[in-house]
C-alpha cells in the first residue's frame, strides 16, 4: 500500500482482544483484502503461527487503533516471552495474556510508563488513535465514536472479557466483532492519508507531513500529534540555539500566585471613549490568582460583548445580516494572531528565557518567508506546516501546568493583548459610522454604507501600523446568527462556512449526530430550498442518524409492547414511524440526583437502532420519520425569523375583515 511518495509497503491493519479464555490476533492486508485470525483457546493454539507471521520479513508496518499503547505493548510481551510457553495448553497461555493485560490497564490508569518504547518494537507501528489526536483529553475519541463519523458499523463488544468457558460460538461473535474494528480502523488510516471525501481530510496526508519533518529535522515524529510534533520541534530547536541538552530543558514552568494584569498589555493600547478608557483602566489595575476568573460584560453602541481572560467576543442573538446595493459586509481577520502577537511584542515564559523568542521568531519569519513557495513545493510544503505546528502549539502550552512552556502571565498577556487591540479596532470602526456586528479575539465582522469603503480601508490601514498586525478582509453577502456560536456566513460566490447549529460534516473528534439539519439549513440560506422540500429528498441515511453513549450512571433502553431491549454503551438511531421508543436510565450506583427514567427523544418519536448500517441501505426502506427532522430545522429558522420569541400558532380557517 502506498502510505506517502507512492512507496509500496507492506501493512497489516491489526486488532486484538483480550478475554480471559480466549486471545484473538487479527490481520487484514489493505492491498489484497485478505485476513488471517490467530486464536488462543481451549480449542485452539496458535502461538507458534502467529509468532512466525509476525516479523519485519511479512510487514512493514503494522496500523491499529489506539496501537501503541495497547495491541503493540501485548504483542511485544507475547514474542519476547513465547517461547516459555511451550508446555503450556491453550488456556494457560491465555491466562498468562489476560494477566498482562490486567496489570498494563491498570498502569495506565496511574499514568507509568509504557514497558515498550517504539524503538523495542519487531515491526514498526503506525497508530491513528495518536496521529490523529484522538488521545487528547479535549479530542479523546473511541473507534466508535470514529466509526460513526465515518459512517461505519458501531458494533460493541459482544461478550464480556471475564467470561469463562466461552464457547465456539462467542468466540466467532467476537471474531466478528474484532474484523469489524479491523475494517473501521483501516477507514482511519485512509483518513489519516487523506484518501477520503470527508472536508477538513481530504487530500491531507498526515504520514507524509511526519515523514517529511523526520527527513527535514531529525525527529521520529511518525505517531506523533501534531500538538506533539509542535512542542517537541520547539524543543529540540531551542535546545539548539541555548546548547543545551534535551534532557536538561525544564520540565516544569513558571507557576506565579499572582499576575498583575498591567504587565500582559503593551503601551500602544489606548482609547478614546469613556467606555473602553474605563474597562482599560480596570484592566490595568486588577491582579488574579492562578484559578481566578475576570470577566466584563458590557454594551458598545448597539452590540453587546463579554470580555475576561480568555478572550473576547460580541453576544449575537437571533439576526440576519444582508448586503444589498447600498451596503456591505466584511469580516476583518488578524492573520496569524496568536503568533504575530508573541513575536510583535516578546513575550515568551519566563523561566525559558529570550532565547525561546529568538527561537520563536525565526521560525516565525522562516514560515513567511517559505509560504508564498510552498504551492509548487512539496517538500516545502511540509517545512512550512512543520513550523505551523511549532508557532501554534505554543498559545495553548503557555496555559498547561504539564507543559515546559507553562507561564499563565505569557497567555494571559497573548489574550489580553489580542483582544484590546481588536476593541481599539473596534471603536475606530463605531466612532466612524461603521457598524460592527460582531467580534472576538481574532476577528471584526462590520456592516456599513458603500460609501465609507474608503474609510473603512484607511482605518484598517491605520491600526495596523500601530499594532503591526496584518488584517486579511473577506466580504459576505449574508450573514445569518441564532446564537453567538451558531451562524451560517454566505460569501459572494455562495461559498459558506458554517458554526455549531450550521456545521455541516464535523472532523472525527466530534459528533455529527442529525448531520441533516445543518445540511437543510444549508439548504435554505444558500440556495433558497425549504426544510420540507429538501428533506425527504435526501438520500443518505447516515445523515439521519443521532449518536448517544451510555457512561458509568447510565445506560439505554429501547421499549415496545412486546419488548425491552437494554442496549451496550454507544447507539446510533435515526426517528422513525415504527420503532421504540428510547429512555435513558439510571445505572443502580448512580449518585447523580438525576431522574431514574427519562424519554431520550420526548414526546410521540419512535427510533430505530441500527450500530450495524451498510453502505447499500436505502433511505426509502428505513421509515424515516421526516416531520422529526423538519421541525427541528424550521424551529431554528423561525427562532431566527422571529429574533428568538415564541413563534405565534397558526390558527386554522381564521376569519378576517381583510
Amino acid at each position: 500500500m502506498k502510505l506517502w511518495r507512492d512507496i509500496d509497503l507492506r501493512i497489516e491493519v491489526a486488532d486484538i482482544e483480550t478475554l480471559k479464555s480466549c486471545i484473538l490476533f487479527g490481520f487484514k492486508n489493505p492491498d489484497t483484502g485478505d485476513k488471517k485470525c490467530f486464536e488462543i483457546s481451549q480449542y485452539k493454539n496458535d502461538i507458534y503461527h502467529f509468532v512466525k507471521f509476525y516479523n519485519k520479513l511479512n510487514i512493514d508496518y503494522a496500523v491499529g487503533f489506539n496501537f501503541r499503547s495497547f495491541d503493540a505493548q501485548v504483542i511485544q510481551f507475547v514474542l519476547n516471552t513465547y517461547e516459555e510457553w511451550h508446555e503450556l495448553t491453550g488456556l494457560e497461555t491465555c491466562a498468562i495474556i489476560y494477566r498482562y493485560v490486567q496489570d498494563l490497564i491498570d498502569d495506565q490508569s496511574y499514568k507509568m510508563r509504557l514497558p515498550y518504547y517504539d524503538n523495542q518494537f519487531t515491526v514498526d507501528i503506525i497508530d491513528v488513535f495518536t496521529i490523529n489526536g484522538l488521545d487528547n483529553e479535549a479530542r479523546r475519541t473511541s473507534l466508535k465514536a470514529a466509526a460513526f463519523q465515518m459512517d461505519g458499523q458501531v458494533e460493541e463488544m459482544p461478550i464480556h472479557h471475564s467470561i469463562d468457558n466461552i464457547t465456539e460460538e462467542q468466540i466467532n461473535l467476537v471474531k466478528d466483532y474484532m474484523f469489524n474494528d479491523i475494517e473501521e480502523t483501516e477507514g482511519l488510516l485512509n483518513i489519516t492519508i487523506g484518501n477520503t471525501k470527508i472536508k477538513g481530510y481530504e487530500n491531507n496526508n498526515q504520514l507524509e507531513l511526519r515523514v517529511g519533518i523526520e527527513e527535514e529535522f531529525g525527529l521520529k515524529c511518525l505517531n506523533y500529534s501534531e500538538i506533539k510534533i509542535g512542542e517537541e520541534l520547539l524543543k529540540q530547536k531551542y535546545a539548539e540555539i541555548t546548547g543545551k541538552q534535551l534532557k536538561d530543558i525544564p520540565k516544569k514552568g513558571t507557576f506565579r500566585k499572582e499576575i498583575k494584569l498591567k504587565n500582559c498589555l503593551p503601551k500602544y493600547i489606548s482609547f478614546t471613549t469613556p467606555d473602553l478608557k474605563k474597562l482599560h483602566k480596570l484592566t490595568l489595575s486588577t491582579s488574579v490568582k492562578m484559578n481566578d476568573k475576570f470577566e466584563n460584560k458590557f454594551k458598545y453602541f448597539d452590540t453587546k460583548y463579554v470580555q475576561g481572560l480568555g478572550g473576547l467576543h460580541a453576544v449575537n442573538s437571533c439576526e440576519t445580516w444582508e448586503s444589498d446595493n447600498n451596503h456591505l459586509i466584511h469580516d476583518d481577520d488578524v492573520a496569524s494572531y496568536y503568533p504575530a502577537i508573541v513575536v510583535n511584542n516578546g513575550y515568551y515564559p519566563y523561566h525559558l528565557g529570550k532565547e525561546i523568542l529568538m527561537v520563536y521568531k525565526e521560525l516565525y519569519l522562516k514560515r513567511l518567508e517559505l509560504k508564498p513557495l510552498a504551492k509548487k513545493d512539496k517538500r516545502i510544503k511540509g517545512i512550512v506546516e512543520a513550523y505551523k505546528l511549532i508557532l501554534n502549539v505554543c498559545f495553548g502550552k503557555f496555559g498547561s501546568m504539564d507543559s515546559w512552556l507553562f507561564d499563565k502571565q505569557t497567555l494571559y498577556a497573548v489574550t489580553l493583548t489580542g483582544q484590546f487591540s481588536i476593541l481599539m479596532l473596534i471603536e475606530m470602526f463605531e466612532t466612524n459610522g461603521i457598524r460592527v456586528i460582531s467580534a472576538n479575539s481574532d476577528g471584526v465582522t462590520t456592516y456599513f454604507s458603500k460609501d465609507k469603503l474608503e474609510l473603512k480601508t484607511n482605518i484598517v490601514k491605520k491600526w495596523q501600523e500601530i499594532t503591526n498586525f496584518t488584517i486579511e478582509t473577506v466580504e459576505f453577502k449574508k450573514i445569518v446568527y441564532s446564537t453567538v456560536n451558531d451562524y451560517i456566513a454566505i460569501k459572494l460566490d455562495n461559498e459558506h462556512k458554517g458554526k455549531g447549529d450550521f456545521e455541516e460534516n464535523l472532523l472525527i473528534h466530534k459528533n455529527k449526530s442529525k448531520n441533516i439539519i445543518p445540511l437543510a439549513l444549508k439548504a435554505y440560506y444558500v440556495d433558497g430550498i425549504k426544510p420540507e422540500d429538501f428533506i425527504p429528498n435526501h438520500k443518505n441515511i447516515y445523515d439521519f442518524c443521532i449518536r448517544q453513549k451510555a457512561t458509568k450512571d447510565f445506560h439505554y433502553e429501547g421499549v415496545t409492547k412486546q419488548k425491552t431491549t437494554v442496549y451496550n454503551k454507544l447507539i446510533r438511531y435515526y426517528i422513525s414511524n415504527s420503532g421504540e421508543k428510547l429512555f435513558k436510565i439510571k445505572n443502580e450506583n448512580c449518585q447523580t440526583n438525576a431522574a431514574e427514567r427519562s424519554q431520550v427523544e420526548a414526546g410521540r418519536w419512535l427510533s430505530t437502532v441500527c450500530n450495524y448500517l451498510p453502505k447499500s441501505t436505502k433511505v426509502e426502506d428505513c421509515d424515516i420519520d421526516y416531520s422529526y427532522y423538519i421541525e427541528d430545522a424550521q424551529s431554528i429558522i423561525d427562532k431566527i425569523n422571529y429574533s428568538g420569541k415564541k413563534v405565534p400558532k397558526k390558527i386554522e380557517n381564521q376569519l378576517t375583515i381583510f
